[in-house]
């Protein structure tokens, strides 16, 4: 049985370590981000990928106490690169079952609803124990494609869509906010409070 990740925040089933149906159902272009490598800062632009794991349901209440059931969700953040080393590269490169010999002109958008096999490993940090989603290699042949169940998002800051942004989880947007490239686009935003010039 998964273990039980407890804190003071909230209290959540890790997902059994093992290999999962999952569908590639989001992209986040998160923008330009401070990360610290070995003591120094540097920025490198994000992408957040989510995928869902049709098989792992869980049970929740709404406010209004209403129980319903969802279905669980694994995202992996990765530096937009395409270069021969890249994180991404090598989690796409998996996902595809070949090598690719792509320099530029990266078109994250083609892999969206894709479906794939994908590893759950355990991992400790803290004392606390995570579920993260270390690979995904490609369906066996013999294999069916599941429903999807969750709504597609593509959010991309160079094109950037207020309405599609105000759907994002609240913490996501705080991330996104973070970016010099938001910060560009929102200067751009007509205040719909104001009246017209």
């Amino acid at each position: 049985m998964p273990k039980v990740q407890e804190n003071q925040e909230f209290q959540r089933e890790l997902v059994p370590a093992w290999s999962h149906f999952v569908r590639l159902v989001s992209i986040i272009d998160l923008g330009t981000q401070t990360i610290v490598w070995k003591e120094e800062e540097k920025q490198q632009r994000k992408i957040m990928l989510t995928f869902e794991l049709p098989d792992e349901t869980y049970e929740y209440e709404t406010k209004e106490w209403e129980k319903k059931s969802g279905v669980k969700l694994k995202s992996n953040q990765f530096t937009l690169s395409w270069n021969e080393n890249a994180g991404l590269r090598k989690f796409i490169e998996t996902r595809q079952g070949v090598q690719s010999l792509w320099n530029d002109g990266l078109d994250v958008s083609v892999w969206l609803w894709r479906s794939g096999i994908g590893t759950i490993q355990h991992n400790s940090s803290n004392w606390k124990t995570y579920d993260n989603l270390e690979a995904v290699a490609p369906l066996m042949k013999w294999m069916e494609d599941k429903k999807a169940i969750t709504e597609l998002t593509y959010f991309d800051l160079d094109n950037y869509d207020a309405k599609l942004f105000d759907k994002l989880p609240s913490w996501i947007q705080d991330k996104v906010r973070l970016s010099p490239e938001y910060q560009a686009v929102a200067w751009n935003i007509p205040d719909e409070n104001q009246p017209p010039f």
